[in-house]
């Protein structure tokens, strides 16, 4: 994936999440001009926490079920 802006980012989440059936809502917020923080609601009681910095092309996850830590990767460079 190339060097994504925040918006170009947010978009290709959104659309993915549009196209799953486990994916029940998302919210996106715009933290600043190159930060974005996306967090994608399942359908078995989880969520999934999204956070990427478009300057420095940073992107970090994590999978919370129970609110518990189950997944994460954090500080992977996407470019």
């Amino acid at each position: 994936m190339a060097h994504l802006s925040a918006f170009e980012f947010a978009r290709t989440i959104q659309a993915t999440c549009d196209q799953s059936d486990l994916v029940t809502s998302y919210n996106t917020q715009i933290l600043d001009d190159t930060v974005i923080r996306i967090r994608v609601v399942l359908i078995y009681k989880a969520f999934i926490d999204v956070f990427y910095n478009a300057d420095t092309g940073n992107c970090s996850y994590a999978l919370i079920e129970d609110a518990a830590r189950i997944f994460g990767a954090d500080n992977a460079f996407i470019g």
